[in-house]
């Protein structure tokens, strides 16, 4: 029986990475006039009206910023940059509720000015792949991967030949299809800046990079690697649970009105994930 040889993928998502051409990586393609009457976004900052490029003052109404909407101004004029400036600003300030908790709440901030920069680089942050270790190590779920390669594993290991079954590779997906792959979507999520940073994760790819076989033991090094986007698409803006909160209508201004266009980009994280296992 021919053994498995390393490294090996073992699952990888139908959703590929490096996927620019997805709607949330779009950028500056959306109109005033489609920002207003298709998507209701007209009051979107409490600090600025982005469409007419003016100041917004404290006795500023929801009405006269509706009015505002087609022409009539209501503070001191912007200059495009200067708007986007303001609007960045008032976004930081409103992502605090979503990161006032935990080692990784400075994140969310540092991919904000990511954003702000507008260059499209992809990024990665170590914390990142901390936190993304940390989830899939503290998963003892049923619905576990790390859990349900480990055993896999267990199944078909050949102690004898001292390896993994060639032959049984197509075991890992069909046991990791049935679980949810490594995401940040629990309560602490919320108020520590992941479940704002990536949430669910767009794709992901677990290799197995080492298996060693021992008498009846063994030992083996998976690597996880996930790819979010950073960037709103139209699906996410006429979600309810996004159209209401501020943080997002200015995101989705930021990023699709074609007045100014700033870049999304890809969040790359990894984490290598030591297993073992045997037979008693």
């Amino acid at each position: 029986m021919t053994m498995a040889t390393f490294p090996l993928t073992i699952y990888q998502t139908r959703r590929g990475f490096n996927d620019v051409g997805a709607d949330d990586m779009r950028y500056g393609d959306i109109s005033q006039e489609q920002l207003i009457k298709r998507f209701r976004l007209t009051a979107v900052s409490n600090v600025v009206d982005p469409y007419t490029l003016t100041r917004l003052t404290p006795f500023n109404t929801p009405q006269s910023r509706f009015a505002g909407v087609y022409g009539n101004r209501n503070g001191g004029q912007l200059s495009v940059h200067e708007c986007a400036r303001l609007l960045f600003e008032e976004l930081q300030a409103t992502s605090l509720p979503f990161a006032f908790y935990g080692p990784y709440r400075q994140l969310i901030n540092q991919m904000l000015t990511h954003l702000y920069r507008s260059t499209g680089a992809p990024w990665r942050d170590a914390r990142l792949d901390l936190a993304y270790r940390n989830q899939i190590l503290r998963d003892n779920s049923k619905n576990s991967t790390r859990i349900a390669i480990k055993q896999v594993i267990d199944i078909y290991i050949d102690y004898q030949q001292k390896g993994y079954p060639g032959d049984k590779v197509f075991a890992f997906a069909e046991a990791i299809r049935d679980k949810i792959l490594p995401k940040f979507d629990s309560f602490i999520d919320k108020i520590n800046g992941m479940g704002v940073c990536v949430h669910d994760v767009h794709a992901t790819q677990i290799k197995v990079l080492s298996l060693k076989v021992e008498e009846k033991r063994w030992r083996a090094k998976i690597l996880f690697q996930g790819q979010d986007h950073i960037g709103l698409g139209i699906e996410d803006i006429q979600k309810r649970k996004f159209m209401q909160l501020q943080f997002f209508r200015i995101w989705f201004i930021l990023q699709r009105f074609n007045r100014f266009g700033f870049r999304p980009f890809l969040t790359n994280m990894e984490a290598v994930i030591d297993l073992e296992g045997g037979s008693r």
